[in-house]
């Protein structure tokens, strides 16, 4: 907040920095991450969890006139799950990171405090496997578009900085392909579900400059 306050404003352009949080809905996700947990039942004493929850930045720029406002930015939303187990009395450590990441570009709509918001997203997914046992190092990435929808509430709309309060819900416009994911982490014989990567959840930001 302090550095947005030290920051200029160029007329109605104003910097938007804040955090993001996500709760998400991956059930072909869950599915292979579960049928890895039983493959490696006997080594595993504390299985990986579901993907429920991501968590993030959200940075851009906004510029308004009147009661509408255009926006771009980007938006990151991640999380980091570890597996702990042990074999011939060796333990190890399995991570996954998972994270959408996404460039955007929207149409405000002010209606004195309230904010309505939607945006066109190219988003990028990044998923990386580091295990110990089985020994797998790798990346894999997919991309594809979206939207993303909030509502916020604008708290002190009138001095240097603004504090904006938004739930928001993103929609992928394509399914992603987790083939490679259920191949690296698992032998099964059927290929997975498609997943969408459905979330939604709030954003806190603050706004430079008067609104």
């Amino acid at each position: 907040m302090f550095w947005l306050m030290s920051l200029p404003v160029f007329g109605q352009l104003n910097l938007k920095a804040g955090y993001c949080l996500s709760l998400l809905n991956a059930p072909s996700h869950d599915a292979i991450i579960l049928l890895h947990n039983a493959t490696l039942a006997d080594a595993y004493t504390n299985p990986f969890k579901p993907l429920e929850i991501l968590h993030g930045l959200d940075l851009g720029l906004e510029y308004r006139w009147d009661g509408i406002a255009l926006e771009a930015g980007w938006r990151t939303k991640r999380n980091r799950e570890e597996a702990t187990g042990a074999r011939a009395q060796r333990s190890f450590n399995n991570n996954l990171n998972f994270s959408i990441s996404s460039f955007y570009g929207g149409i405000v709509q002010y209606y004195g405090p309230i904010r309505v918001s939607a945006s066109i997203d190219y988003n990028y997914t990044r998923t990386k496997i580091d295990f110990e046992d089985p020994s797998i190092l790798t990346t894999l990435k997919d991309k594809g578009w979206g939207s993303n929808f909030s509502l916020g509430y604008v708290l002190g709309g009138t001095g240097p900085v603004s504090l904006v309060i938004a739930p928001y819900v993103q929609i992928h416009w394509m399914d992603y392909d987790l083939t490679n994911f259920q191949n690296a982490l698992s032998d099964a014989p059927d290929p997975p579900a498609r997943e969408d990567y459905f979330n939604y959840g709030f954003t806190v930001y603050f706004l430079n400059g008067p609104n």
